[in-house]
């Protein structure tokens, strides 16, 4: 419950705060439960909060509302006996109430409540209609824009899968055949990508421990979406630069593919983790620096490749990420594509005559997308770049890709753009 508020009603990622609540569990099954637990209310919340508010006469208080969501998932995804999951939702709702200055009538009407409001949803079957953003699991303003975008068709097909845990996808940093046969001889459940020729796909929870190779920097997670944005760029003798780097996954495929990267990362915790999975990696001769991709450190005219990862608000990830559901609005998407442009103005200086761009985000707000670019190329500020046959199936523009979210791909948009004002 405490997590689920940290998420819902503080605007925090969800990963830090189990990451907190995993240090006060001992026992690793406790831990499992709380990561479904969080992680199944987030993806089925907006059925959940339908299902239950039909008993409601008020809005509940952020308290009340994560106990009947954390008991509404236990009652109707996890079949737990319903005895059990009122008595330990009670049970979490006067331990957390302890802890505040409230009044006993309050404590008793959120112990009431709860406990009539489970009995109920526990003694009915689910509703049979909702609303067709809650069907899709999404905030009514993602829906809005996704449903003029793409047409209500396309976002129910794209959401199909998100309340179900992703697979676990794997870039293989060397030969993926021969790593591949090797996991299969090992019995694990593995399989090649059909999007990236790097990607191994692996069934949902596949423990890293299993995986002979990751530890001497043989592969990386990282999602297939992920890797077609690195394997975009043509590969260059010359200097490569990738900005917004962390957390290393396309730095380390642009390394196998380009002799010199240079990575840059403004965020201390994210260049610490940029850092460990170079050391996993075994590029040891990796060029880190911390900057800001709104000023550049570099020289203008010096880099041949350029891969900018802009920050955005992760919509393309909410099957893996469902908290990224609740951590942006329309104003921080407004906010995010301003600074996109901007990073791309900064970076475009930094390219040779015939250098090229990779501008992606892990984003399909069309906002985020085509329109951050469009004004550059209708100021001749810059030019498409021909996509590379791997990105074709999925272009929707000169020089501009999007891939939507599948069953075995996040969503995500790739430009290539070269620098016209030299």
């Amino acid at each position: 419950m405490e997590v689920l508020r940290g998420v819902l009603h503080r605007q925090r990622k969800a990963e830090p705060e189990l990451e907190q609540a995993f240090a006060q569990l001992t026992e690793a099954k406790d831990r499992a439960l709380l990561h479904q637990i969080v992680l199944g209310s987030l993806r089925h919340f907006f059925t959940l909060e339908a299902d239950f508010s039909r008993f409601l006469k008020h809005k509940p208080d952020p308290l009340l509302q994560v106990a009947l969501l954390v008991g509404a998932f236990q009652l109707r995804h996890l079949h737990t006996p319903p005895h059990a999951a009122l008595h330990a939702t009670v049970e979490a709702i006067k331990h957390d109430t302890s802890k505040q200055k409230v009044s006993k009538h309050t404590v008793l009407t959120r112990i009431a409540t709860c406990n009539a409001v489970l009995r109920k949803l526990a003694a009915t079957a689910p509703p049979n209609h909702y609303k067709p953003q809650q069907r899709c699991q999404l905030p009514k303003w993602i829906y809005s824009h996704w449903r003029d975008a793409y047409g209500a068709d396309t976002v129910s097909m794209m959401m199909e899968h998100a309340p179900t845990q992703p697979p676990f996808t794997m870039a293989a940093m060397g030969d993926r055949a021969t790593l591949l046969a090797h996991w299969q001889a090992a019995g694990i459940d593995a399989r090649a990508g059909k999007l990236s020729p790097q990607a191994i796909i692996l069934p949902a929870g596949t423990p890293l421990d299993m995986l002979s190779g990751f530890d001497d920097g043989g592969c990386t997670v990282m999602d297939q979406a992920a890797q077609l944005a690195a394997l975009a760029l043509p590969p260059s003798s010359g200097i490569c630069l990738d900005i917004c780097a962390a957390p290393g996954g396309k730095y380390a495929l642009l390394s196998n593919m380009m002799g010199n990267v240079v990575a840059l990362e403004l965020e201390g915790k994210r260049m610490g983790r940029l850092q460990q999975n170079c050391q996993r990696l075994r590029l040891d001769r990796a060029t880190l620096l911390q900057g800001d991709a709104l000023t550049p450190p570099f020289q203008a005219g010096s880099a041949d490749r350029i891969m900018l990862d802009a920050p955005c608000t992760a919509s393309g990830l909410l099957r893996r990420h469902p908290d990224a559901r609740f951590g942006h609005d329309e104003a921080d998407m407004r906010r995010l594509a301003i600074q996109q442009q901007q990073m791309i103005r900064a970076a475009l200086p930094l390219l040779k005559s015939d250098g090229v761009l990779a501008y992606c985000v892990c984003s399909i707000h069309p906002q985020e997308n085509e329109q951050v670019i469009a004004p550059l190329l209708e100021s001749g500020t810059a030019q498409p770049v021909a996509l590379p046959p791997l990105l074709q199936p999925f272009a929707i523009a000169p020089g501009m890709a999007r891939l939507l979210p599948g069953d075995e791909n996040d969503g995500f948009f790739i430009a290539l753009l070269q620098n016209v004002c030299l």
